[in-house]
């Protein structure tokens, strides 16, 4: 029975306390809410004042395939939803990452022309644009050297700033080519568990990777002062790499049973993998960046 004949204004139900119970909307009195009770509710909802956002957060890294495994069985009212939980990550990773040690997401035209595997197929097609802005400003009457000098500082900074901003929005094509190497090492688990699992994977490694790992290693390499070379890697790249694999080890054996040794197995692939949509990833995003640029 609806107290002081209240219904719902979404599906017409009667309100019986404060929230439907048919479809779970929020009963509004008819004088409307006030300014302390809309920003209240706002912040609750970004917040989560239920704990739903801090608990599912700390269940994708610490309770590796527990959000999937609850997912597919239906248990998902105490959990963000898989795409929720990403975009979540998404925005967390990219406001706190400039102050992190590394960014595997979104790279400077330098490191795309020296450091990536990839890097000799594109230099000449920078170098062909940077000679063709130099004769353009030498044409002007600028000296050889500042002309090509200019041309590095327009480029570079038109392609660094460029790249950041479009990373942000491409990270989500991540999700179906992880999905392509998680059914490659549980072909028999079905397309849900695979783009499922790929969306928990993804955020748990924004999380656990580049976001705590990251800001430990920051403190160390500062405290260090250690510059390129193989213990900078180790420290960055290659533990990243190693809390992936173990992470979708632990996950794969909670959520398909497997052995020790072939969780083990799996995660080392699904890393490789991940490593491998990583650079396809950027190297996408390169041609994007360049085609907007030029």
């Amino acid at each position: 029975m609806s107290v002081d004949g209240r219904t719902c204004r979404s599906c017409g139900a009667p309100v019986e306390a404060r929230f439907c119970s048919a479809c779970g909307e929020r009963w509004i009195p008819e004088q409307g809410e006030g300014l302390h009770q809309v920003v209240g509710t706002w912040l609750g909802d970004f917040l989560g004042t239920d704990g739903r956002i801090w608990r599912t957060m700390a269940a994708a890294v610490f309770r590796p395939g527990l959000l999937t495994d609850d997912y597919l069985r239906g248990r998902r009212q105490p959990w963000l939803r898989p795409l929720q939980l990403f975009v979540v990550c998404n925005v967390l990773y990219f406001l706190l990452q400039p102050f992190t040690s590394f960014n595997a997401f979104a790279s400077t035209l330098q490191v795309q022309l020296e450091f990536q595997g990839y890097s000799e197929s594109i230099r000449p097609t920078v170098d062909t644009w940077r000679a063709e802005r130099s004769r353009e400003l030498a044409a002007k009457g600028v000296e050889p050297e500042l002309a090509e000098a200019m041309a590095d500082e327009l480029l570079n900074a038109r392609f660094d700033r460029t790249f950041q901003g479009l990373s942000k929005a491409a990270l989500i094509l991540l999700v179906p080519l992880l999905a392509l190497g998680v059914a490659l090492v549980t072909p028999r688990a079905g397309p849900s568990f695979w783009l499922v699992f790929s969306l928990h994977y993804t955020a748990a490694v924004l999380l656990a990777v580049h976001l705590a790992w990251a800001f430990v290693t920051r403190l160390v390499l500062e405290a260090l002062q250690l510059e390129q070379g193989p213990l900078r890697w180790v420290m960055t790249e290659g533990a990243a790499l190693g809390i992936s694999v173990l992470w979708a080890a632990c996950a794969l054996r909670r959520l398909r049973s497997y052995a020790w040794w072939r969780a083990v197995l799996s995660g080392l692939l699904l890393g490789v993998w991940f490593l491998i949509a990583m650079i396809s990833y950027r190297y996408a995003l390169f041609w994007w960046t360049w085609s907007v640029v030029t």
